[in-house]
């Protein structure tokens, strides 16, 4: 009976985990793509300033 509930929580904990670790991933890939994008219209922005 033990074992099972071990097994269950075990099984439950790595979902979790797996889970917050996705979150986590998408998070930062978001993040550093916003940061990308901005950069890029930055560089543009300084391009058509240097431009003109």
């Amino acid at each position: 009976m033990m074992t099972a509930i071990v097994n269950s929580i075990k099984g439950c904990y790595s979902r979790i985990v797996v889970l917050v670790f996705c979150t986590i991933c998408l998070v930062c890939c978001k993040k550093e793509k916003v940061l990308k994008d901005t950069q890029e219209i930055r560089n543009e922005i300084t391009a058509k300033k240097k431009a003109v």
